[in-house]
């Protein structure tokens, strides 16, 4: 018998493509085996479920239209597939403030199926380039 540690959440936040740049395309994409609740056919996250911080005090989540979304949702990428994903823009302002090159940022999601019953935050950092 061994003894395997639980972790708290399983979900995982990465970007690809051409992410933190300003005006260019890049893809949010989200591990979350726990939003898959149809294995038939692909389940979705709402934006509002992740938020964006930056410099500056900027406090929105996704579904802000400014972020130019080709979504709604984070949409899973096929049945079973517990990959989630969304098409976004990095705009020049947000929340009436600019945002720079050189500016950090974070997105974070709250997983609120763990293991552990708790509420997790994962958060990706980046900076603006």
């Amino acid at each position: 018998v061994k003894s395997v540690p639980l972790t708290k959440t399983f979900a995982k936040v990465e970007t690809i493509g051409g992410g933190s740049r300003i005006g260019h395309e890049f893809i949010v994409r989200i591990y979350e085996p726990d939003a898959n609740r149809d294995s038939k056919n692909e389940d979705k996250i709402p934006l509002r479920e992740l938020e964006y911080r930056g410099d500056g005090g900027i406090r929105v989540t996704l579904d802000n239209p400014k972020f130019d979304a080709n979504s709604p949702y984070l949409i899973e990428t096929g049945p079973n597939s517990n990959v989630f994903e969304v098409q976004i823009k990095i705009p020049r302002q947000l929340d009436g403030k600019t945002i720079h090159i050189g500016d950090e940022y974070e997105i974070r999601y709250i997983d609120k199926t763990t293991p552990s019953n708790t509420n997790e935050k994962i958060i990706l950092k980046g900076k603006i380039g």
